[in-house]
């Protein structure tokens, strides 16, 4: 836990300062340093970011600061009273700021707390995985909002009364429109991708004339596969293609079928489920980009803090993502990655010269750079030899 402090100080300097808090062209002489406990902030840095950092990149554990202290810290008390905007405003140079669309949360006697990020209307998102009837209870219950995905196939009341109403579908993008439904109260909302649905025929298809062809092998490998097994059906003995349940799945292409109990508008919802996938990718892309570790968890405050890191960073590239498609440009995130990594500084010296030298800029690294607001330094720069640290042997 203690070293998961000092890393979060670590990453709340790069996010001050735009660069490591230390110094150095070898993995020997960062460790030197680093160990050492000695770096610098500029005094741009707001005191408050300041002297959070100070508390957490401490050398002797002891004296570091801990999560609870941590969230005890005036800094974070600010982020709670004023909310994530204005603080994160304050601790990057980025200004990083959220931009999420909650729905309120009704309670008329209890009204929610405040919780660590000083979230107070939250809307709970969730794939057909976790939908049941406890689930959908414990949520009502407690007056939270949701949007859940929904069973299309094993929830009678999906498959035959939401797939089964008519209506007039709303265009939302290219690759998606939308219709609401209701049920005894209940809202559902009927999502459909032209082009996911044109794929599942075709699948279907293919599946359907190649079980023409193997019809007179043994059933063994028929049934034993599964895409084979649910067009299946014997007659006096033997296999037949159940024509019937191809139709049937025909129903199913391209759609999805969420359950909400929000206000927002019908197309709102399903853009808002599809950003579960994009949070799913957050999260995977934290465990090598971020290089999260896998953690068995004990403490409780150990938990809230993998979660805030893990929220930090799903902040910072919502925020960059967002500003990329401000200017036009819809770029895919592994060629962020890519060309970002590629980008670096080399340290020469010239007799008693010292000069930095940037790599060029590759792929999309000078677009993400100008969304940003981050000017590149130029290719080659004189540096002053006192500010070169070389390790010690």
């Amino acid at each position: 836990m203690k070293g998961d402090v000092w890393a979060l100080g670590v990453v709340f300097a790069v996010m001050a300062t735009g660069s490591s808090p230390w110094k150095s062209d070898s993995l020997g002489g960062l460790r030197q340093l680093a160990t050492a406990g000695n770096y610098r902030l500029n005094k741009s840095v707001p005191p408050l970011v300041a002297d959070v950092i100070s508390k957490m990149i401490v050398v002797n554990p002891s004296q570091r600061i801990t999560m609870s202290e941590l969230e005890k810290h005036p800094l974070f008390r600010e982020f709670r009273k004023s909310g994530t905007g204005k603080v994160m405003r304050q601790v990057s140079k980025l200004e990083i700021a959220m931009k999420v669309k909650w729905e309120p949360i009704s309670r008329s006697d209890n009204p929610p707390e405040e919780g660590f990020v000083g979230l107070q209307q939250v809307c709970w998102v969730a794939d057909r995985g976790m939908i049941s009837e406890a689930t959908l209870r414990g949520l009502e219950e407690r007056g939270l909002k949701y949007i859940l995905g929904a069973r299309l196939r094993r929830c009678r009341e999906v498959r035959e009364e939401v797939l089964g109403r008519a209506g007039r579908y709303q265009d939302v993008a290219s690759n998606l429109r939308v219709k609401e439904v209701r049920v005894k109260g209940r809202r559902y909302v009927v999502c459909h991708n032209p082009e996911q649905a044109e794929k599942d025929a075709s699948d279907r298809a293919a599946i359907l004339a190649a079980l023409e062809d193997r019809l007179h092998e043994g059933p063994k490998s028929l049934v034993g596969n599964e895409g084979f097994r649910k067009y299946l059906r014997v007659a006096r003995g033997s296999f037949r293609i159940d024509l019937d349940k191809a139709e049937a799945e025909a129903r199913f292409d391209g759609k999805y079928v969420l359950r909400t109990n929000t206000t927002l508008p019908a197309a709102e919802v399903a853009l808002q489920y599809k950003r579960l996938l994009r949070v799913e990718s957050f999260f995977r892309a934290a465990k090598s980009l971020v290089e999260t570790r896998p953690i068995f968890h004990q403490w409780d405050s150990t938990i809230r803090g993998h979660v805030f890191c893990s929220f930090l960073a799903l902040v910072l590239v919502d925020e960059l993502q967002s500003r990329l498609a401000a200017r036009g440009h819809r770029l895919e995130w592994a060629d962020v990655r890519r060309d970002l990594q590629a980008l670096a500084e080399v340290t020469v010296r010239d007799g008693d010269k010292y000069y930095r030298l940037r790599t060029p800029l590759q792929g999309v690294a000078g677009k993400v750079l100008q969304a940003a607001g981050v000017a590149p330094p130029p290719p080659v720069r004189p540096i002053d030899p006192a500010q070169f640290v070389v390790p010690t042997p």
